[in-house]
């Protein structure tokens, strides 16, 4: 004989469908049978470990600018990542992310950066729990020249645009040169001529360029054009044809007597 089902499911097989047993057992005697008719209800899905989590960057995350010495907590926020999982039932779902846990002033100081976030998620128990994953972001090197541009340095000293230069004892070429009078965001082991390159040329009647040797004369004009990274138009993995550019001009002027 069928018997009412009352029986209490305090454990199921999470991430299973809803499925009806028949339970059979014996009666008070040798011949008699108990059948009762039940059903397992189904389960809550869940995640089974915590590295099936993957968290990225969110479109408008990742188009965000974000600089080598800004502070991560005024450019990102939760929203800026998504979270993703494969459940135990082989569904991939969204997760929430809530919240990123970075040190209200940590700047920037490396190009990459695992940026940590809190992500909410249903665990093999059926239980709503957080765990801390970690999302790649990505800074930008950067130059900003001095208000009045970029300068130059030759022999310990440094000549801004209009200045004029005594004549060298001695022919000079590009190297003897540098960029100066600007800031470089960077990170620590990056190189300043990763963000700053120099071209030369000599202008007497026609012009020259200082990748050879040259001995200067009073009246030479000498023209540096100064490429740089400048973090919004141009990043240092940009071909250097489309960085922006700055001049500085000298003439070269017989030395005082």
């Amino acid at each position: 004989m069928a018997v009412e089902d009352n029986t209490a499911w305090t454990t199921v097989t999470v991430g299973e469908t809803a499925k009806t047993v028949e339970i059979y057992t014996e009666g008070t005697d040798a011949t008699a049978m108990i059948h009762a008719s039940a059903t397992i209800p189904a389960g809550t899905d869940y995640v089974t470990a915590t590295n099936n989590i993957k968290v990225e960057l969110t479109t408008a995350g990742a188009a965000k600018l974000f600089r080598i010495g800004d502070v991560y907590a005024n450019v990102f926020t939760a929203s800026d990542f998504t979270a993703t999982a494969t459940t135990k039932g082989g569904d991939e779902v969204a997760l929430e992310i809530t919240g990123i846990e970075v040190a209200p002033t940590l700047k920037a100081t490396a190009v990459k950066y695992n940026l940590p976030v809190r992500v909410s998620y249903v665990n093999d128990e059926g239980i709503e729990t957080t765990t801390l994953k970690t999302a790649e972001v990505t800074a930008v090197e950067y130059v900003v020249p001095a208000s009045t541009g970029f300068g130059i340095s030759y022999g310990g000293k440094t000549y801004e645009n209009g200045d004029t230069i005594p004549v060298p004892t001695s022919a000079v070429n590009i190297s003897n040169f540098t960029a100066a009078l600007y800031t470089a965001y960077r990170e620590t082991a990056t190189q300043d001529n990763a963000l700053v390159k120099i071209e030369g040329s000599l202008y007497r009647g026609v012009d020259f360029s200082l990748d050879e040797n040259r001995t200067l004369i009073a009246g030479d004009v000498l023209t540096f054009t100064i490429s740089y990274v400048d973090g919004t138009t141009a990043t240092k993995t940009d071909d250097v044809t489309k960085w922006p550019t700055r001049q500085v001009e000298l003439t070269v002027v017989a030395p005082e007597a």
